[in-house]
């Protein structure tokens, strides 16, 4: 059985702002740390990388670890909003229930990716040699909301164009008089 908004909630919000918070540390410690591992350079034997990219790329290991389990988390509740809104909203039928539904879930996951995105900037930024990365975040963001936002879209122009003609028609009547 599927758990209501609620519980979503209980579940949900306290691991997502943990992640939240354990990715500011490491973007925190990171800015620590990064700098005194450029000072020393030390070149480790053997992996042939400096102690510095080292550090960098594992600290990007651990952020992508923790924001995946953000975003499932994200998702979950946004999935659990949608159904939520959809449930409370009298009128539709059920087949434009389900393409609301849909265009909220997409909403959901555009601003989870956008926030993850967001969160992993920092990271890329002081590793050397994948800081360059981040002039391409912003594209990959205009990219996430153009794949979601354009089917969301579509759904949310059908139910502007039923309101603006029923205000229209209602328009209408009032200088038909």
């Amino acid at each position: 059985m599927p758990k209501s908004f609620a519980d979503e909630i209980r579940d949900r919000l306290p691991r997502i702002l943990i992640d939240f918070v354990t990715m500011l540390a490491v973007i925190f410690a990171l800015y620590l740390i990064m700098p005194i591992a450029y000072v020393t350079s030390y070149v480790i034997p053997g992996v042939g990388l400096a102690g510095g990219m080292l550090i960098g790329l594992g600290a990007l290991v651990i952020s992508l670890m923790i924001e995946a389990r953000a975003y499932y988390d994200l998702q979950g509740l946004s999935i659990a909003f949608a159904s939520y809104v959809v449930a409370k909203r009298r009128g539709p039928t059920t087949a434009m229930k389900a393409q609301l539904k849909e265009a909220l879930e997409d909403v959901g996951k555009a601003v989870s990716l956008l926030i993850l995105i967001a969160l992993l900037a920092p990271v890329l930024v002081i590793i050397p040699g994948i800081g360059v990365a981040v002039i391409a975040l912003p594209l990959i963001s205009l990219l996430i909301v153009a794949l979601y936002g354009w089917k969301s879209w579509g759904i949310c122009k059908e139910e502007l164009e039923k309101i603006f003609k029923a205000f229209a028609e209602g328009l209408a009547k009032a200088f038909e008089k």
